[in-house]
This record gives structure tokens, C-alpha cells and sequence, in this order.
């Protein structure tokens, strides 16, 4: 979030909600979803000694399933002609290759799409196309990246779903709204300002009208 900030970006909604609750919200909304998924982070395992000790309380079979969940809410949130990436900082077969293999399974829909090769990177295990980067290989640490696509759509901007929001402004405090008629950006132009909870909020103008829900 500080990155995006930092960088000025403006089309962004940060929010913290459980994967299933923004799957109901959000059905084929996303042109491309990038899942950094929660994992045992064996490929951390030299730069952060306390990794070790967090992986023995809690490894590979504790991590799988919130992954497939995760992943499987990902893709029902993807429109199709989209693109996923599914990265963990793990080497465990059961949190990278075997949730790939999960979701291929369960979606014929969806499509792994190679990844082209550099110097240090590895094939997976089992699995033509992903990615495995291991720290004696490479300038940094462990990783597994695989790409998939979900088959349908011509390659152009799906309509988004959802009701949107509409064009009339949240009614400002007075404070905040003599603050922002001082702001002069070309992102104020393209957004909504949204009231919610006591913060004022710009968001992106293609999103939902529901989106108290997700703050």
C-alpha cells in the first residue's frame, strides 16, 4: 500500500476481507489478479532464521488449504480473457504445483500459460510452464510463480459487474471539502469521493456502489 501511494497511483481500493465475501461482490470483475499467497516461506528460510521456527509451528499442511481457497475465489472473480499469477516464497509441491493442479482440475476453463525461462530459473516439479527460483541459483530468495488464463472473452476490457456507482458526490464535511477544492489533479476528474465511516474515500469510477461492504 505505502508503494502505491508513494508511486501516486490512483485507480486503487485497498481493503482487508475475506477472498469468499469480495468473490460475491466482485463475480469476473478483475482483468488480472495477482495472488501472493500466505505460505511456510521455506525459501525465506536463509535470510530470516525466525522463518524456521514459524514453519514448524505451522507448515505446509497448515497453508494448502487456505491457498486453494484463496485461489479458487480468484478465479471466480477473474472475467474471462483475464490473467492470474499465483506466487508463494515456498518450495512445498503441496502449496505451489498441487494448487495449480487443483484448480486446472476443477476449471477446464482455465489455462497455465508458460513462462518464459531466464538463467536460474527452474521448471516445476511435475508441472510444465510454472516457475521455481531457488536461493543458491539466483540473486535472492526461493519463489514459485505459475500464470494461468481463463479461456472466453476477445482480448478487450470486459464491462464490469455490479451496480456503480453514480455520478452525484457523497455530501462532504466542510472541512474536507475546502481541502480538496484546492487539489488540482487530473485523478480527482476520473473518481467518486465516498464518505464511509467517518474517512473520505476517492475511488475509481467503475466501482460497485456496494462498496461499503468491503471497508
Amino acid at each position: 500500500m505505502k508503494n502505491l501511494e508513494l508511486f501516486g497511483i490512483p485507480n486503487i481500493c485497498v481493503t482487508s476481507e475475506a477472498p469468499k465475501k469480495l468473490a460475491a461482490l466482485l463475480p469476473e470483475f478483475f482483468d488480472a489478479i495477482l495472488i501472493d499467497a500466505p505460505c511456510s516461506g521455506e525459501g525465506m528460510f536463509r535470510k530470516d532464521d525466525g522463518m524456521v521456527k514459524d514453519w514448524m509451528e505451522k507448515g505446509p499442511s497448515y497453508y494448502a488449504p487456505i491457498q486453494a481457497e484463496i485461489a479458487e475465489e480468484a478465479v471466480s472473480m477473474l472475467r474471462p480473457g483475464g490473467h492470474m499469477l499465483y506466487s508463494t516464497c515456498t518450495f512445498s509441491v503441496a502449496e505451489d504445483e498441487a494448487v495449480i493442479n487443483g484448480l486446472l482440475a476443477r476449471h477446464p476453463e482455465l489455462e497455465l500459460i508458460r513462462l518464459p525461462r531466464w538463467e536460474g530459473a527452474e521448471n516445476g516439479i511435475g508441472l510444465d510452464g510454472c516457475i521455481r527460483l531457488f536461493p543458491h541459483k539466483i540473486r535472492g530468495e526461493g519463489h514459485f510463480i505459475a500464470l494461468l488464463r481463463k479461456r472466453g472473452g476477445d482480448g478487450k476490457e470486459a464491462p464490469k459487474n455490479g451496480k456503480h456507482i453514480n455520478d452525484k458526490n457523497d455530501r462532504l464535511p466542510e472541512e474536507a471539502a475546502d481541502f480538496l477544492s484546492g487539489i488540482k489533479a487530473s485523478f480527482m476528474e476520473n473518481g467518486h469521493i465516498r464518505v464511509i465511516n467517518d474517512s473520505v474515500y476517492l475511488l475509481p469510477s467503475e466501482f460497485p456502489d456496494y462498496i461499503n461492504c468491503v471497508f
